[in-house]
């Protein structure tokens, strides 16, 4: 683990970036202390959303960008946190974003995640009229040079049009939950995305989790009630999918789910983030994570059958000593899956399990298992050994 991000939740609100009561140190003081770890700290931003309450939108409303009537407008919205959009477009906006990141940046923070990028296109008229595709632009261009050299950029909900000479990192999937239907929605993204990784920039699948029942002792998991903000005052009750709250984690005695997410990061070949709370992972949970974040990171991976399935069974990703192969099982019925090598010029003849490190020998150059509902295998093969 080499940097600690300090995720939403640090600040007094979006659009008036100063610490709320629970760091009553200041972010400097957080920084230091990080960096005296020997962590590169990390702040996760969403640059042009100013709450209602915030200064910008209380004082300097003619920062914002504009409805067709030409008014601020409410164009965020997330969980039922209401924003108005800080027009990028102008020349006060591009400088107050540029000494907001100069500042953090001089208190030593060298990574920021910046959030709700996409939204700036959701507001009607700017201050200048500036083409959809160079917006993106419009909006780094200044944290970027308040930046250069100090800091890495992550864009999050990052419209591609931006190009890849102002951010390294970019999201490449929505918000993953530890619970199974996340897992599978999430697999199609990083799948259709998997031109960009490593190639373009290092994409982030958003983050590794595997917690759960039989993971986690964590004895807070679970108890928040994040759905309960959809309740209406006339309906009798609200919960999500599976009738239980998705912060429990994985929703089954069954770890092998949680494998399944990892080696989806493992196999994306870009960023490794955690967010499981580290100290309440049991022996089977902190294994499934040291795992993760040893593991060599490989180039690009090619999910095979992206056009084919709705969602990819077959992934191939070389690596610097060979190449790995996951096959996951995604119905909820045992599947056997078979990977013919031959037509993409590999031949071997056997690999080592990820998860288990047990030797698996390979028969007619065929990768072959018979898994079980929501279980994967995930083999690394070592070009010295075939």
């Amino acid at each position: 683990v080499k940097r600690i991000i300090i995720d939403d939740g640090w600040q007094y609100c979006y659009g008036e970036w100063d610490p709320n009561s629970n760091f009553p140190s200041g972010m400097a003081a957080l920084a230091r202390r990080l960096r005296k770890l020997r962590f590169e700290p990390g702040l996760w931003i969403c640059p042009l959303i100013a709450e209602p309450h915030s200064r910008i939108a209380q004082w300097h409303t003619e920062m914002l960008a504009q409805s067709e009537g030409g008014d601020p407008c409410l164009a965020f919205e997330c969980m039922r946190r209401y924003g108005f959009i800080i027009d990028p477009t102008r020349d006060d906006s591009k400088r107050w974003l540029h000494d907001l990141f100069s500042r953090y940046a001089d208190m030593g923070y060298g990574y920021f995640k910046l959030d709700f990028l996409g939204s700036t296109l959701k507001a009607r008229r700017y201050h200048r009229n500036v083409p959809r595709a160079q917006m993106m632009r419009e909006v780094i261009g200044p944290i970027y040079e308040a930046t250069k050299g100090r800091a890495t950029l992550m864009g999050c909900g990052y419209i591609y049009d931006g190009g890849n000479d102002l951010v390294q990192i970019t999201r490449v999937g929505s918000d993953i939950h530890a619970t199974w239907k996340e897992t599978r929605s999430n697999a199609v993204t990083v799948a259709a995305r998997f031109w960009a990784s490593n190639r373009v920039w290092i994409t982030d699948p958003d983050f590794a989790v595997c917690r759960g029942p039989d993971t986690s002792k964590d004895p807070d998991r679970g108890r928040l009630r994040c759905i309960l903000i959809g309740v209406e005052p006339g309906e009798t009750r609200r919960t999500d999918d599976s009738g239980r709250p998705w912060t429990e984690g994985f929703d089954t005695i069954r770890h092998h789910e949680a494998q399944v997410l990892l080696s989806l990061v493992i196999i994306n070949g870009g960023a490794v983030n955690l967010s499981d709370k580290l100290t309440t992972l049991n022996d089977r949970g902190l294994d499934l994570i040291r795992r993760t974040v040893a593991a060599p990171r490989g180039g690009a991976p090619l999910p095979l059958d992206l056009f084919s399935s709705e969602r990819p069974s077959y992934w191939l990703q070389p690596t610097a000593t060979g190449f790995r192969t996951l096959l996951i099982n995604w119905s909820e019925k045992p599947a056997e899956l078979s990977l013919d090598l031959t037509p993409h010029g590999i031949h071997a003849v056997k690999a080592r399990d990820f998860w288990t490190d047990a030797t698996v020998r390979i028969t007619d150059n065929r990768v072959t298992a018979r898994l079980a509902p929501h279980w994967c295998q995930l083999l690394e093969f070592d070009r010295a050994d075939n």
